[in-house]
């Protein structure tokens, strides 16, 4: 199976070819709410074959200008 689409945008389980549920389409609902807010995806730039490695990891939000409710909701989106 190949994939299409942006790998900024995928979900790590569907990088890696594993079985998927709901669940993606929270995360993926969490990386648009985050792109409105931030005005970036998390992971632009990022070489393709590293995106897995990145989205295993928290997103640092200590620099970016949001409010407490905002970055709760979108932690729990993207874990």
């Amino acid at each position: 199976m190949e994939l299409c689409g942006s790998y900024e945008y995928l979900a790590p389980e569907m990088i890696k070819k594993e079985g998927y549920s709901f669940g993606l389409d929270i995360y993926c609902l969490g990386l648009l709410f985050y792109e409105l807010l931030i005005g970036t995806n998390p992971y632009e730039g990022i070489k393709p074959e590293n995106i897995v490695e990145m989205k295993n990891k928290s997103i640092n939000f200590d620099k970016k200008s949001i409010n407490g409710i905002a970055k709760d909701l979108l932690k729990k989106l993207l874990k």
